[in-house]
């Protein structure tokens, strides 16, 4: 039991500071504790584990389930957590609605927050909150080639020069994720390399 309290606050305290890849290697051990409380709710660690690697239909599955044991036992701080890990989710997923859902996930957390006066957690919130907004409000304007929001993002990183493995970093993505992405960008504004993608993106303006 101890060796499980042990392993969940170091991968929490790690999702926590957002170095969360370093210790998504702990997967395997979580696994037979899923749905199980040790300093934190293993279903939430394990989908936010699944997030990183690019699996989303069990990152939902995952935190879905947490989300419902929170709000069900009252465990104000693992909902907070649990929603936070659900706005990472839908921006990792991406698409037309994601900046919403995000917002709105990020939003009842920071209201959570206040709640029971965690005002480092509150002021911690206030950053994404304003981030979103401000995506919301650029999204409003259509995107070339039917481009969402996250793959501009991928996009613009690769313009700049950065390669999958520092694209994956700067936005807390699996490289997997990253080349699904870059998949459907090539296909979308019909490139065949890098090369020719950054070249879109400099004459669309968005590098």
């Amino acid at each position: 039991m101890a060796s499980v309290l042990a392993l969940s606050s170091v991968v929490d305290a790690a999702f926590l500071i957002g170095d969360g890849k370093r210790v998504a290697h702990h997967y395997t051990r979580l696994e037979p504790f899923r749905g199980q409380f040790h300093n934190a709710l293993v279903s939430r660690l394990l989908g936010q584990i699944e997030t990183l690697q690019g699996d989303f239909a069990a990152a939902h599955v995952s935190l879905d389930e947490t989300e419902a044991t929170a709000r069900r036992e009252h465990v104000q701080f693992e909902l907070a957590q649990t929603l936070i890990a659900q706005a990472d989710l839908s921006i990792a997923e991406g698409g037309r609605e994601a900046r919403t859902r995000a917002h709105e996930k990020l939003a009842e957390a920071r209201a959570l927050y206040a709640a029971f006066g965690n005002e480092a957690e509150v002021r911690r919130m206030d950053q994404p909150l304003r981030r979103h907004t401000r995506e919301r409000t650029a999204q409003s304007q259509p995107l070339p080639a039917g481009l969402s929001a996250r793959e501009v993002e991928v996009l613009r990183l690769v313009a700049a020069g950065r390669s999958n493995r520092e694209i994956a970093s700067d936005l807390v993505l699996s490289e997997k994720t990253v080349e699904n992405h870059l998949t459907r960008i090539y296909a979308k504004v019909g490139a065949e390399n890098r090369a020719a993608a950054a070249a879109f993106a400099i004459r669309h303006g968005l590098a």
